[in-house]
Parts: structure tokens; sequence; C-alpha cells
């Protein structure tokens, strides 16, 4: 729409237009702190699962640290009250998307666990195919076929890379590839929410990852008690966590402000994108992340 809006000005004066001048610079900085927020997180998020090994557990503090930032922010007024945005049968137009966060960010933890970030990252650069398969499915929206042979090198790329790779475990694997597939489905969801109900304004992108990650923080508690539970009360986990104890929690507090941080970033850009240009967007992220 930008860009449509800008070949109009140039059209009508000729001249070059500040308002894409700074919708290009603010889009810029947008992808950079994303992509940089992104790299802090994958390490520190990694140093943490290295010292407490339990990945669903990780994984409801992340969630929590997202609904405590945002319980700050309606606080503080920063972020409008979703309230208003909701308007009748949200909850069941939320439940697809949290449902899909939830076993996302749950099956990353379990990818990051006991593969590399680096192979985690290389088997969720399919993430645009399955966003293009998603979109097809549930809107009958169909990619031009440039666009689509563009998605083969990405299929052929990560079968050469899964194949040479020395870390690989099928659980790694299975887990990144899980993931990606959930987030796929995530971004689409979440993406409709934004557009609102026909009884309802639209909802901010704040406000979708708010009440999307409070509802997968309920989905994911369960998991955690049921998989994390049992081992977390082990007399060997009970040691290392006593021995590591403030370096665990400085790494989970880093490890939860960080995904935050990239995620409320992710979700203002996927208010202005198409899910699958969001999808290849993710791609050049995951690309800075291997590099």
């Amino acid at each position: 729409t930008l860009l449509k809006e800008t070949t109009l000005d140039l059209t009508k004066t000729g001249k070059i237009s500040g308002k894409f001048s700074l919708g290009a610079v603010v889009m810029t900085l947008g992808f950079v702190s994303w992509y940089g927020a992104n790299v802090a997180f994958n390490i520190v998020n990694k140093q943490a699962l290295g010292v407490f090994p339990h990945a669903w557990t990780v994984s409801v503090l992340q969630l929590a640290t997202v609904v405590m930032c945002s319980m700050l922010g309606w606080a503080t007024g920063a972020i409008e009250a979703p309230w208003r945005s909701m308007g009748s049968g949200f909850l069941w137009r939320l439940f697809p998307a949290a449902v899909c966060h939830a076993l996302g960010n749950g099956l990353t933890s379990v990818a990051f666990s006991c593969s590399s970030v680096s192979f985690t990252h290389i088997v969720k650069t399919t993430e645009p195919v399955w966003m293009a398969l998603g979109s097809y499915l549930m809107t009958g929206a169909v990619l031009p076929l440039p666009q689509v042979l563009t998605l083969i090198p990405i299929m052929l790329g990560v079968a050469l890379a899964t194949a040479g790779e020395l870390s690989f475990t099928w659980l790694g694997f299975l887990a990144a590839l899980g993931s990606t597939v959930c987030f796929a489905g995530r971004g689409i969801f979440s993406k409709r929410l934004m557009s609102g109900a026909p009884d309802a304004k639209p909802m901010s992108p704040l406000n979708v990852y708010a009440m999307d990650s409070l509802m997968a923080l309920g989905f994911t508690v369960p998991m955690a008690l049921l998989l994390d539970g049992p081992t977390m009360l082990l007399e060997t986990s009970r040691a290392s966590l006593a021995a590591n104890k403030s370096l665990i929690v400085h790494l989970l507090a880093v490890s939860g402000l960080s995904y935050y941080a990239y995620n409320a970033i992710a979700f203002k850009l996927l208010a202005k994108l198409d899910v699958v240009s969001h999808a290849v967007g993710n791609l050049g992220k995951r690309i800075f992340v291997i590099g």
C-alpha cells in the first residue's frame, strides 16, 4: 500500500515523497531491531537451556514475561487496553493462534535443547513454504508462479543442510519442523485478529501478541508440569538448580525480556506486511542468526 501511494506521488509531483523516505527508514529500523533482538534471544536462550534443561518450563517463563510486560503497558497507558477490540467470539478466534503459539514456542525450546541453534534455524527457514500453504488452505490466496519457484531452493537447501548436519537428531529435527509449522499458523491467525470483527474495532499488534500469549500460557503450564515436573524433582536437577541459582535466574530473565522484545517488533511488522512477506523477512532473520 505504501509503495502504491508513493508511486502515485511520484506520478503527480515528479519528486520523491517524504512519506516514502520516512516509511522506508522506519521499516528498515524495524527489521534491524527485530534481527538484533532475535540474535540476543537465541544466544541467551541456548545458554539458559544449557544450565536449566527444562524446555517447556522455559517456555512458560517466557510467555509469563510477555503477559507481565503487557500488563505493565496497560497499567501505565503505554499500550491501549484490549477490551474494546475483542467483540463477540473473540476467544474462539484467538484459540487457534494461542494453540499454535503454545506448541510453537515449546517445540522451539525442545529443538534448542537437543540441537544446535544453527540447525534449528536451518529447518525454520522453511516457514515461507508453510505460510504460503496455510494462506492457500485458509483464504484461497495463491502465490504467483515466480514466487512459488523461489520457495524450491529453500526446500532443497534445508534438505542438503540437514543431510550434512553433525548434530542431527530426529527429535531436534521434528521439534524444529513442528515449531515452524505452528508459528506459520500463528502468523496467519494473528493477522486475521488484527483485522478485527464486525462488532469490534481492529486490535493493535501488541494487544494481539499479549492476548495470544496469555491464552498460550494457560496451555503451556500443564505441558510443563507433565513433561518437566518429574525431571525437576530429581535430586540431580535440584542440586544443579541450587548450585547455579543466580546464573539461571539471570539467564531466564534476559531470555524472557528479549523474547518479548523481538516478538513485539515482529507483530508490529506483521501488521504492515502480508503474511508471506513477513515470513520471508523471518527467513532473512534466520540467515542473520545462522551467520
